[in-house]
Formats: structure tokens, sequence, C-alpha cells
């Protein structure tokens, strides 16, 4: 019987095998970009369970007051995830920090140093310019101190309901006492994933209301939005919500739109344009399977028309 002929295949043609090395080597490379990756995934979901908590708590608040054992439920289940102090732990770990906040100071730099004079000259001397003058800024919802890190001539005045380092103050900014004087007032306030996380949609434009009150004349507001409360509500378009905050007396300068984030810069205009009305509704304007229903709902009175036009 004749011998079958095996072709032969040339050694430059074989497959090249790893050593088991660099296997190793490579796996133990890619080992912290997984296990980061992983715990942002788990943050993630951490801050998207209590926001759904805190929903269901407003919406109790709102239909059944009185309905304890319902509200018990609610906190008994925010209080198994953690409380607030594990949804702020997440936020820097996974969320907020990764997302949002950030980023909000490398946006608000090129605006921020185009409304207080030259920034080159406080690049080259900025300890002597802070002091000389000094551009004050109120982050509320700091969850970091390093968010404005890069700017040394911004004086920073952080607060949160729960800080997470000693250079934010635990504070309500609803309790914030209102400033007397320009000395106390700021040049920009920020509001970073804040207002999507009242859980009232009255307190929401209450907090865009009050923030009249901390800015200087033609002050500055950067609000941070998650992209759905904009894109993909029942009850708030771009367009409404900016035509919503010239109401409250805001002017937009600047806007942009990530895969994940809405950012505005606003002006403070002399007085507001108020709707002819005692409370401002908010109507369905689409309504598609899948829609969430981000809103926000500004009462106005004419002691809080008055007090804004003083302002």
């Amino acid at each position: 019987m004749a011998r079958q002929k095996t072709k032969r295949v040339p050694i430059t043609q074989t497959t090249a095998v790893r050593p088991a090395a660099a296997v190793r080597t490579t796996a133990t490379t890619q080992a912290p970009a997984i296990a980061r990756r992983e715990g942002q995934k788990r943050s993630q979901t951490l801050i998207n369970a209590f926001h759904a908590l805190l929903k269901r708590q407003a919406q109790l608040r709102a239909a059944a007051p009185d309905d304890a054992e319902a509200h018990a439920a609610v906190a008994e289940q925010i209080a198994a995830l953690g409380g607030l102090d594990a949804y702020q732990h997440a936020s820097l770990k996974g969320g907020a920090e990764r997302f949002g906040r950030g980023r909000v100071g490398k946006w608000a730099a090129p605006h921020l140093r185009g409304t207080h004079g030259d920034g080159d000259e406080r690049d080259s001397d900025a300890d002597s310019v802070v002091a000389a003058h000094p551009y004050r800024l109120l982050d509320v919802g700091a969850l970091s101190h390093t968010t404005y890190a890069s700017l040394p001539w911004i004086g920073v005045t952080g607060i949160d309901l729960n800080p997470q380092c000693p250079e934010v103050v635990r504070q309500d900014f609803f309790e914030r006492p209102i400033p007397t004087r320009d000395a106390e007032r700021f040049h920009a306030v920020s509001l970073s994933l804040v207002v999507n996380f009242v859980p009232d949609v009255r307190r929401r434009g209450l907090m865009l209301w009050r923030v009249r009150r901390f800015l200087l004349d033609d002050g500055l507001l950067y609000v941070v939005l998650p992209l759905p409360c904009l894109m993909n509500s029942r009850y708030t378009t771009p367009d409404s919500w900016v035509a919503l905050m010239d109401r409250l007396g805001f002017a937009v300068v600047q806007q942009y739109h990530s895969k994940r984030l809405a950012f505005y810069l606003f002006r403070m205009q002399p007085r507001p344009r108020f709707a002819p009305m005692p409370v401002w509704t908010t109507p369905v304007l689409r309504d598609q399977p899948g829609h969430n229903n981000f809103k926000i709902a500004c009462p106005v009175t004419k002691d809080a028309s008055k007090e804004a036009s003083a302002r």
C-alpha cells in the first residue's frame, strides 16, 4: 500500500504560540480595568435603585401622605441599600463624578474666564489675583472639592446634604441663609446633577427660583441634568426647559449635550418674566412608551414676584 504524502507547512506559516508568561502578564494588566468597570456598573445600578425609590417616595407624599405603612416600606428599602451615605459614595465612584461632576469644571472654565477678566493673568499669578479679584462660586451638591481644582482663581463654597470630604459644608440649600449684601453673594452657582435629585417637582422649581437671591447682578448659573430629563420626558423638552428658565429670569448663554448629560449655562436677567397664572403647569408635551415623568413646576405668587424683582 502506497504511503500518502502529507503537505509540509513552511515554518514561517506556523501559528505562533504566546508564552504562558505573556498571557499571565496581559491578564494581570487587564484585571484592574475590568474590576474598575465592574465597580462602576455596580455603583450605577445602586444609583438607579436610589432614584427609583426616591421617585416612589415623592409619589407617596403626593398621592398617599397618610399611608404610613407604604412610607415605612420605602424608607426600609432605602435604608437596606445603605441610605444617603451609600448613594453619595456610589456617585463619587461610578456615577456623577464619572459622567458629569468632574467634567463641569473643565466645561465651565472658558466661560468663567470670559466673564471675569483675562485668564492668562490668573494663570501667571493665581494667588494674588484671587486675593485682588475673588471669583466666588457656590457649588450646590458638591460631592468633592476637586471639581474646580484646576481653576485656582475661583473661590469655591461647596455645600451638600451629606458631604463626603471635610472641605464641603453640610448644608441644605433650601435652608442656607439669604445674603443681605453683595459681599455674601456669588458670581456663579453650580447645580450639577442636583435638580433631578430633588424628589418634589415644585421644590425643583423653587430651587431654581431661589438661586436668584444668591447671585450677583449678571451672575451665572450652571445646570447639569441627565439627558433623558430633556430628551425622553413627557413633560420637558430642551425648548420648554429653556423657556421655563427664561420665565425665571435666566437667559441661556451656552449649552452642550453629551451622550448622557445636558450642560447649560444661564445668565441672570434683571427681572423674571412671570406667567399670568398662579402656578406654572406642566402639560404633556409628548407621550410614547418608555418616556419618563421628569418635570419642574414653579409656583409663583405676588410676594415671590416682588421678592425676585428686588434682585
